[in-house]
């Protein structure tokens, strides 16, 4: 059943010093400074001039929390045991009345929006949060600052340049301001792709006979083995040499190595070149015990935001159910902001998160909060809503951007939320992102922002290869590089053509938080990313299915990756530990990533990076000697990344043949304990719940 619930570089003639001097007079006439809105990025786009002053832009006024330092303390007890305030978490209503604003301050916060020509749109009910919208020019004008239109890299974005000020008593109560920029989030979804022309791997369109084949509900019958409806699930086959020759003379290639996927051309239940469905992840992470104990996630919500909306989301969720064994799902869509339009881009990623957390809590309730847009500030407001309508005790986000691109006030904004969410006990989860350390996407290391918060769990990725059981043969870390052997006609590629990273789990060190009390047992001084992962790489992916026509009559199975899958099957599994928890203890778990460093043994499995002694190598021939290519000449050498797994690809797209390496993330490793891929690791389901029990 699906319910939706709607509620409603600088300025051409002005130099620098212009700029500070209007700062300047704003202070002297008792101004405050708030944080920085300008996001980073502008350092290195092309500025298009200003942005025209009649456009109307939402703001939001974050309102200081009253006794941060107090709150701090608590906070920090709450998830410290032996503390008398060990896990008493506080209620939204008793946040607002130890913590939260004052109405007079939100009063002043008002009155100061009116008195610039602002409306006020809404109030948070915790008062954290004032919503005012208003014109280009009434902004520059409120808060002292030039609002400019920018490019980068194809997208064309406004932002604000100056630092902000408030010269009016509202200042004493404003944190900060964001939505003075219009950067959006992207999500964190990607496919397996044919790297000769960055085109996903084709989906499937169901016919008629693939909705026959709708599955007994799985939950009766768990230890019974359900073969693979659609695409491949033993994704690393055995040895094989394979030669490739130009007319049977050189130039010509022979290489030797383990085989990735199935054979182009494989039909039903093998479909290339790899992909899971529910029982094979149920049975790879030991979720199917759990399920056996109760744990399924009955009562709990799982609290989805994204972005934007699809007019197929409740029909693809509900055909994904019955293809695949599944309740019948009760998904309820809320829109807080009004309705959103339709975006296919966030709609895929939208299915994605539905149909994968309720695969890991297949009796939960699942709802859908969409933001109007992907605007940071309105993608936060959506959070704010989420957690003050107490809708969950989770709540999954699979988006996100580089931190050093960043604004101050957006970073102060999304941490401040996350410890609301935490003080309340709900675990607010971000995905960390598909693009390794930042520096091939984005030109500069970094990690990703908001799963840098330490009041969020940040889940990594990474790539998992199954026994015919579907028990676990191997992980490595999510990271990806591809090297192309032969072409379609199977004449050899002289010399192998180097493609490169072409994805892989986000992860690092945060340039701007310090580092939580949960990470001090880690080196450094500052937040390290992530906390723990699952299944994310598109090579080893998850099947959805989607409507990419907006309507049923083309909806189709396909295989997608990304730490969009590992965020929101662990966000899955989290609601099934509340569910635990409320019913051992009364209470709900709260922040899942400080629990993550100090689980029993087998609660997790330590995920490392392998040295394959079968990883693809081989000799070529041009008419001279033979030329030795070992599996590191194969591969784009890293930062010191030795330790690496590769295989025969044979693109079913382009048919092309590849060496793919698994393992190989930009600068980041998958190593021992907890590492900048993998966190501590990924999940053992059953245990896992157990672990957190022996610890709550």
């Amino acid at each position: 059943m699906s319910t939706r619930r709607m509620n409603p570089g600088l300025l051409s003639g002005i130099t620098v010093l212009t700029i500070l001097a209007l700062a300047g007079s704003a202070l002297a006439a008792g101004g405050s400074t708030l944080p920085s809105s300008t996001p980073k990025l502008v350092t290195s786009a092309q500025n298009l001039g200003p942005e025209s002053g009649s456009k109307v832009i939402s703001m939001t006024l974050w309102l200081q929390v009253r006794n941060q330092a107090a709150l701090d303390a608590l906070t920090r007890q709450m998830y410290t045991k032996g503390s008398p305030n060990y896990h008493q978490f506080l209620t939204v209503e008793q946040f607002k009345s130890q913590f939260g604003p004052t109405d007079q301050a939100i009063q002043t916060v008002k009155d100061f929006a009116a008195s610039q020509g602002l409306r006020v749109d809404s109030v948070s009910k915790s008062n954290l949060a004032v919503r005012v919208s208003g014109s280009v020019s009434d902004a520059q004008n409120a808060f002292h600052v030039q609002i400019n239109r920018y490019q980068h890299n194809g997208t064309t974005f406004y932002a604000a340049v100056g630092t902000p000020t408030i010269n009016h008593p509202a200042a004493a109560y404003v944190a900060s301001v964001t939505g003075l920029h219009n950067l959006g989030a992207k999500p964190t979804a990607v496919h397996p792709i044919d790297p000769s022309n960055g085109q996903p791997v084709p989906a499937r369109q169901l016919t008629a006979q693939d909705r026959a084949r709708h599955a007994p509900p799985l939950l009766t019958h768990l230890n019974v083995r359900t073969p693979g409806i659609f695409f491949e699930d033993q994704c690393w086959r055995g040895l094989q040499t394979q030669g490739f020759t130009t007319g049977g003379f050189p130039p010509a290639g022979v290489y030797s190595g383990n085989r990735y996927g199935s054979d182009p051309g494989s039909g039903l239940g093998h479909l290339p070149p790899c992909g899971y469905e529910p029982y094979a992840a149920w049975s790879a992470y030991q979720m199917i015990p759990l399920f056996e104990a109760g744990a399924t996630g009955l009562g709990q919500t799982v609290v989805i935001v994204d972005a934007f909306d699809w007019p197929t989301l409740g029909d693809d969720l509900a055909e994904f159910a019955g293809l695949f064994g599944l309740p019948t799902p009760n998904l309820a869509i809320y829109q807080p902001q009004g309705p959103p339009a339709y975006d296919e881009g966030w709609a895929e990623e939208e299915s994605l998160d539905l149909q994968w957390s309720y695969t890991m809590a297949p009796e939960a309730n699942v709802a859908l909060v969409e933001s109007i847009d992907n605007n940071n500030d309105n993608l936060y407001n959506a959070i704010v809503f989420a957690i003050e309508s107490g809708l969950g005790n989770v709540i999954s986000n699979s988006w996100g951007g580089p931190e050093a691109f960043d604004s101050t006030s957006d970073l102060d904004a999304i941490n401040t939320i996350c410890q609301v969410a935490a003080s309340v006990g709900i675990s607010v989860d971000f995905s960390s992102g598909d693009s390794g350390d930042f520096l091939a996407s984005d030109g500069v290391k970094t990690v990703s922002v908001p799963a840098d918060s330490p009041y969020a769990t940040a889940v990594g990725g990474v790539s998992v290869f199954l026994n015919p059981d579907y028990s676990i043969k191997f992980q490595t870390g999510w990271g990806t590089q591809l090297t192309r052997l032969a072409n379609p006609d199977n004449t050899p590629v002289i010399p192998p053509l180097h493609q490169g990273f072409i994805y892989g789990a986000g992860g690092g060190v945060s340039g701007y938080f310090a580092k939580p009390s949960y990470q001090s047992r880690l080196p450094g001084s500052f937040r390290l990313l992530p906390d723990i992962s699952l299944i994310a790489d598109p090579y080893t992916g998850v099947e959805i299915i989607f409507s990419p026509c907006g309507d049923t009559s083309c909806q189709s199975v396909g295989v997608i990756g990304g730490t969009s899958v590992s965020c929101p099957m662990f966000s899955g599994l989290w609601t099934d530990v509340n569910q635990v928890t409320e019913l051992v203890f009364g209470s709900p778990a709260g922040q899942a990533a400080p629990y993550t460093y100090f689980l029993p043994g087998g609660s997790l499995y330590d995920v490392t990076n392998l040295k394959s002694a079968t990883n693809v190598a081989g000799s070529t021939f041009s008419g001279g000697p033979p030329v030795y290519q070992d599996p590191t000449l194969l591969m784009t050498p890293l930062d010191g990344v030795t330790k690496f797994t590769t295989a025969f690809y044979h693109s079913p797209s382009s048919l092309r043949w590849y060496d793919e390496a698994f393992g190989m993330d930009s600068s980041l490793d998958a190593a021992p304990g907890w590492d900048n891929v993998t966190g501590n690791g990924t999940p053992n389901g059953y245990n896992f719940v157990v672990g957190v029990l022996s610890i709550y």
